[in-house]
């Protein structure tokens, strides 16, 4: 069974990211792109796409992160 699982993004310098600033989101899915991922997102009652290497590399120290969820 797959579980969608949460993201939370920290201050990134990247202004596509400006509207998601200090942010939770639900990662939905994932496509993959050679040696990338584009995740798949829900927010704002919205989908949305993103690149994960951009997303990620928030250009600070800290980046937020992803809660590992067990059975």
């Amino acid at each position: 069974m797959s579980r969608p699982f949460v993201y939370f993004i920290s201050n990134p310098e990247n202004r596509a990211f400006a509207d998601i600033n200090w942010h939770w989101f639900i990662l939905t899915g994932y496509e993959p792109t050679g040696t990338n991922l584009r995740i798949v997102c829900a927010t704002y009652g919205e989908r949305r796409t993103a690149d994960f290497n951009t997303l990620w590399n928030t250009g600070k120290e800290e980046r937020g992160g992803m809660p590992a969820v067990r059975e």
